[in-house]
């Protein structure tokens, strides 16, 4: 092949690899907005918060798995490379991030009206709560840590925060752990050789 059929041929890869992390990042996406809505129900019941840890966990399970699924599609039997797998799964990770962000400023913005941090504000202001956050010295820590804040006034500080920020705490977090989960994605994903048919 010539470098102009070689140009060529990884412009069309990396069209076909962007257009495919486009649609598996929605789903990622529509998974990290769940995690958000399981962490904000978790806050009063145990049970979301279960699941919003397991949500988290399965996160990048779910952007391998994506991948290994684009690689079936794309490529059946045929070689697939580690930068491919790299970069769909760095993509779609990264539209999941724009997605997620979209879905916490639509929630803080719209939705909350403080209910997040009132709920929180009560469930730490219990008395056993706060005798345990006392025992484990996370009040003294908190204090230490912000000045001489309690964790009440720390909320107070969290509830002005605006939802732009949040969202963008979202997307940043998930700028950060991109490259890492996108590693897994390439080695897990990597096939050198053509894989025969199967006789009958």
């Amino acid at each position: 092949m010539s470098p102009e059929e070689i140009k060529r041929m990884r412009q069309i890869n990396f069209k076909q690899t962007n257009a495919f992390a486009m649609q598996n990042g929605l789903i990622l996406g529509a998974v990290g907005i769940a995690t958000l809505a399981a962490f904000i129900a978790g806050q009063s019941l145990p049970l979301f918060g279960s699941l919003h840890l397991l949500l988290l966990l399965c996160t990048p399970l779910l952007a391998v798995w994506l991948t290994a699924r684009f690689r079936r599609q794309v490529a059946p039997g045929f070689p697939f490379s580690f930068s491919r797998g790299f970069a769909h799964t760095l993509l779609a990770f990264l539209y999941a991030g724009i997605w997620t962000g979209v879905g916490t400023f639509v929630y803080f913005y719209f939705l909350d009206q403080g209910h997040l941090f009132d709920t929180l504000q009560a469930q730490l202001s219990r008395p056993e709560q706060v005798e345990a956050m006392r025992q484990s010295g996370l009040d003294e820590w908190i204090k230490t840590s912000t000045g001489g804040l309690t964790f009440t006034q720390v909320i107070d500080e969290l509830r002005k925060v605006s939802a732009a920020t949040y969202a963008a705490m979202v997307i940043y977090s998930y700028i950060l752990t991109a490259p890492l989960v996108a590693i897994f994605g390439g080695l897990f994903n990597i096939r050198r050789a053509s894989v025969p048919p199967l006789s009958n």
